[in-house]
């Protein structure tokens, strides 16, 4: 079986390396990308089972790349959002496909032990 993968989404730079550094110690890979394009490029020749989308990118709004993300593939990754503008509801999300949100930055540390507990299910 290959290494269980993490895929971060955000044009916040600083943000994605943060989170990236949170996550190290688990046996996951991550990978980040600022653009929504490099992500769908990315799904294409890698399965992930987590992403970590922002709400708000470039090119396309959270909802529609996960949307996309969950059409093109076999199997669909668990999708965390997390945001700095909470101007949709739960169920808008939910209907999005994205399983959790999470507000930036004082939600972070959920995040992140929720991707901690996310993976320490499925292994």
């Amino acid at each position: 079986m290959s290494k269980q993968a993490v895929l971060i989404v955000d044009d916040e730079e600083e943000l994605c390396r943060l989170v990236g550094i949170q996550l190290t110690g688990l046996d996951v890979t991550v990978e980040t990308v600022y653009k929504p394009s490099e992500a769908l490029n990315l799904i294409e020749k890698k399965e992930f089972q987590l992403v970590i989308t922002d709400g708000r990118l470039p090119e396309m709004h959270g909802f529609e790349l996960v949307k996309k993300i969950k059409e093109s593939t076999n199997t669909p990754p668990k999708v965390f959002m997390m945001t700095g503008y909470n101007d949709y509801t739960d169920q808008e999300a939910k209907k999005a496909g994205v399983d959790k949100v999470y507000l930036k930055p004082g939600d972070l540390k959920n995040l992140v032990d929720d991707t901690k507990l996310f993976f320490e299910t499925i292994v």
